[in-house]
C-alpha cells in the first residue's frame, strides 16, 4: 500500500500482510458480525454490485460470505502509483485502493 505525504510529495510504501488480515478475521478481529454494504450499492446503470468497499474490509466476513457463495467475483481498483505503471484493465491487490463486486 503506498502513502503519500501531500506537503513534501514523499511517497512511502507500506506492506500489507493478506495472510495476517485473513487470520485476524478468523479468530473475530472484525466485531461486528455484519457489514453494512448498502453505502457502496452501485448506480443501477452499471454492472457492478457494489464499489468503493476499501481494501481493508476485504476479509470482512460479510465479504468473505458473499464469496464463499459463488456467486460474486471481485475486481480491485486503483492508480498507478510510483513505480507501479500497471495497464488500464488490471489493478493488482497489493496496490489497490477499493475493490468492486461483480455478478458471475
Amino acid at each position: 500500500m503506498m502513502k503519500i505525504n501531500r506537503l513534501t510529495n514523499e511517497v512511502s510504501y507500506i506492506k500489507v500482510d493478506y495472510k495476517k488480515m485473513y487470520e485476524d478475521s478468523q479468530r473475530g478481529y472484525f466485531k461486528t458480525s455484519s457489514m453494512n454494504l448498502i453505502p457502496y450499492l452501485s448506480p443501477e446503470n452499471e454492472t457492478s454490485v457494489f464499489k468503493g468497499i476499501p481494501r481493508s474490509h476485504r476479509f470482512h466476513p460479510t465479504i468473505r460470505a458473499l464469496m464463499i457463495t459463488g456467486l460474486f467475483r471481485i475486481k480491485y481498483r486503483g492508480a498507478s502509483k510510483g513505480n507501479y505503471k500497471r495497464p488500464q484493465a488490471h489493478c493488482h491487490s497489493l496496490y489497490s485502493d477499493s475493490f468492486a463486486i461483480y455478478k458471475r
